[in-house]
């Protein structure tokens, strides 16, 4: 866990215009699901199965430009999910500083 600590620094970069837009996708998405819960509490694992759910909703979702991108939200929400479950895990044992 030691080399964590080089991934999880807290000094803060300047966005790139792309990186932020996509950002404010993924939280469009994410507020839009609020209604279900944190993932705070889910399972890496499980995570991860839904993880590979949404590459497949992506892989199969058509060519319109709005459903692409929202799919591509979900799947680096849960993406995201997991390094924070992993970040979280790194925090506690004093790992890492995120």
């Amino acid at each position: 866990m030691t080399t964590l600590k080089r991934y999880t620094g807290t000094r803060r970069l300047k966005l790139r215009p792309c990186v932020e837009w996509f950002a404010q996708q993924m939280e469009r998405v994410l507020r839009q699901n609020d209604y279900k819960g944190g993932w705070q509490e889910m399972f890496i694992e499980d995570l991860i199965d839904r993880l590979h759910e949404e590459v497949s909703e992506l892989e199969t979702c058509g060519c319109k430009p709005r459903r692409i991108i929202k799919e591509a939200a979900d799947v680096a929400n849960f993406a995201m999910m997991i390094a924070d479950q992993h970040r979280s895990s790194a925090q506690r044992a004093g790992g890492g500083d995120g």
